[in-house]
């Protein structure tokens, strides 16, 4: 909360709107409770806030969410669709309705079923050697570069280095060429940290989307490939 308050304030004295993006709202592990900026005092008069049923309620194809915050900037988002979209399939918009409208009590909630997923996934990798730091929200991991990795041509790549700078000065040790040569390896497809701008560099991101004992399998082949068995 301490950053919003500092955001808001700034976002205030230079008459600028802030856009919140709470896609994973529902989405956090260990007690953590993601905060939202809607929560400061003040932050309605220039922030809004958008959610999405893609997550929460596993409707990705429904391309379906909501805005909340700043009435101006709400009715301008609607107007502007009204004039250049069609609008959500009727049907997938009363989908969505009832999906808020109903008791969530009787189902497990969505997070609960990531954090186990990634409990065990995270569990299996150090297992195979690759330690990662647990995340405390979203469908994602993101993993700093294991040391000592090898490709399947057998070519050494040195521990993973101190900074991203030192990694992009290799492109041998880049996250692009450990993604490829893991896919190609192992058939285990993961993006490498670059996709997402240069501070990503160094990363790769793996994707919890898979069934726990899928995950547990992708971190066998995982350690076999970073072992240079493969």
């Amino acid at each position: 909360l301490p950053f919003f308050e500092r955001l808001v304030a700034t976002a205030k004295r230079c008459g600028v709107l802030v856009v919140h993006d709470l896609a994973y709202s529902e989405m956090a592990f260990d007690g953590f409770r993601p905060p939202s900026i809607l929560q400061i005092e003040g932050a309605k008069d220039i922030a809004v806030e958008f959610h999405s049923l893609s997550k929460s309620f596993n409707l990705a194809g429904g391309r379906i969410g909501f805005l909340a915050g700043n009435a101006q900037a709400v009715g301008a988002l609607r107007d502007l669709k009204a004039n250049l979209d069609y609008g959500v399939f009727e049907a997938v918009q009363e989908a969505g309705i009832e999906a808020l409208r109903e008791d969530m009590d009787g189902a497990e909630p969505v997070g609960a079923v990531y954090e186990r997923r990634r409990d065990r996934f995270l569990t299996a990798l150090r297992a195979e050697g690759w330690g990662v730091t647990p995340p405390k929200a979203t469908m994602f991991v993101w993993a700093p570069l294991p040391g000592g990795w090898q490709n399947r041509a057998g070519l050494a790549v040195a521990a993973a280095p101190a900074s991203a700078a030192s990694i992009a000065a290799d492109d041998t040790r880049t996250s692009r060429v450990f993604a490829r040569e893991l896919l190609r390896a192992t058939g285990v497809a993961v993006i490498p940290g670059s996709a997402f701008g240069a501070q990503g560099e160094g990363y790769v991101r793996i994707a919890l989307v898979e069934e726990a004992d899928r995950l547990e399998e992708t971190a066998r082949r995982i350690g076999r490939f970073i072992r240079g068995e493969l």
